[in-house]
């Protein structure tokens, strides 16, 4: 049984390099991983770290709310990829960002993720954009509050 629970940044660092940054131990980490309103959770199979998410207060300039969080850092190890896990992530993060007063979650999603955030409810906005090395990019977002 997977088990979503709060962890601390260096938690996420492993599955960051390894599947975001394919192996190599750069830009893996971010500066506001360990601000106060920051919070990461990590997906377990017993002991193992099979999932990360890490959700940064970071207000999105396209898109109006008062409390925005950004979607950082989304990794899921390879055998557990498309067995529902990022879903459990997301769907674990609605209540601590409900507490958080949040209206809106967004992120920059890589181009192959683009699907799953849709079926989390997620909307495209823009163009797509490249971030180097690591690829095509889009911003999404959802919004969490129904009178939005």
């Amino acid at each position: 049984m997977i088990e979503i629970k709060p962890i601390i940044a260096s938690q996420t660092f492993a599955l960051r390099i390894e599947i975001l940054r394919e192996g190599v131990a750069s830009n893996y980490q971010f500066d506001a991983d360990d601000a106060i309103s920051s919070f990461h959770l990590g997906a377990f199979e017993g002991i193992d770290c099979i999932g990360i998410a890490t959700f940064i207060k970071q207000a999105q300039p396209d898109v109006k709310a008062n409390v925005s969080y950004q979607l950082r850092g989304m990794a899921v190890a390879v055998a557990y990829q498309k067995k529902g896990v990022g879903n459990k992530l997301i769907n674990a993060s609605y209540m601590l960002l409900k507490e958080k007063n949040t209206d809106l979650l967004w992120c920059n999603a890589r181009e192959v993720a683009v699907e799953f955030y849709k079926k989390n409810g997620f909307k495209i906005y823009g163009d797509s954009f490249d971030i180097p090395n690591i690829g095509k990019h889009y911003k999404m977002y959802k919004h969490l509050k129904t009178n939005n």
